[in-house]
């Protein structure tokens, strides 16, 4: 599922709450139970400069803080397997263009 163990080792050791000692450990993450996956239909704008996120910015950002979308991944399946698409726009010409490995 794309997560490695990570060994916690020298400045990264964590401190144990018992013993008050930092010691060397292992991290690790795991997926107990897959959310409901979205099947959702998004649009979003495509000029240039065309979505603001200020509104979803920390209050102390003034001003407009634009999003300029450029490229868009789509996987169709499960968690178990699929297959992806990315479709991407070209920073020159800003045609979008289609990468699909079927």
């Amino acid at each position: 599922m794309f997560i490695k163990e990570e060994i916690m080792d020298g400045i990264d050791q964590p401190t144990c709450s018992n013993c008050d000692t930092r010691r060397k450990c292992t991290k690790r993450l795991t997926i107990e139970r897959f959310p409901r996956k979205l099947t959702n239909i998004v649009e979003f704008p495509t000029k240039n400069r065309a979505l603001n996120l200020q509104p979803y910015a920390s209050e102390d950002i003034s001003g407009p803080i634009y999003y300029s979308l450029y490229g868009i991944s789509n996987h169709m399946g499960s968690t178990a397997g699929g297959h992806y698409v990315a479709v991407c726009k070209h920073p020159q010409t800003q045609q979008w263009n289609e990468f699909n490995d079927n």
